[in-house]
């Protein structure tokens, strides 16, 4: 996206970008676009960081309407039901959400934040 999106840049091109984000709403949840429509952001991880709560209340505004699935250690905790399951049964709560057509955004753990939080970014949607 980042190719396209700097190709279009070189263009006086705003009217498609525009009718692209319009037609496409999985750019509309995966980036934010910029004021002047010349940039994408990504919406896969906050820009600032502080505990679980606070990273799982963000990825919801991003996200409305989608139940979470945010892992916790060795544990993944589907929101807002908050029906917690073991990671090795991620598959099986995956599938289940997507039998009874429920959107949702599986936010997992990838690293340490000099803060000692653990960094949790948006790995998937459906």
């Amino acid at each position: 996206m980042a190719s396209y999106w700097g190709h279009c840049s070189h263009a006086s091109s705003r009217r498609v970008v525009l009718a692209l984000w319009r037609r496409h709403g999985w750019l509309r949840a995966a980036f934010d676009l910029s004021p002047s429509a010349d940039r994408l952001c990504a919406r896969t991880q906050p820009a600032s960081v502080t505990s679980l709560v606070g990273q799982a209340r963000i990825f919801r505004r991003r996200f409305p309407g989608f139940t979470l699935v945010v892992q916790r250690g060795s544990w993944l905790a589907a929101l807002p039901q908050a029906d917690q399951v073991r990671i090795d049964a991620l598959l099986r709560l995956l599938r289940s959400l997507r039998r009874q057509r429920q959107p949702h955004v599986l936010v997992l753990e990838r690293d340490y934040l000099k803060t000692g939080f653990k960094r949790r970014v948006f790995q998937s949607l459906w």
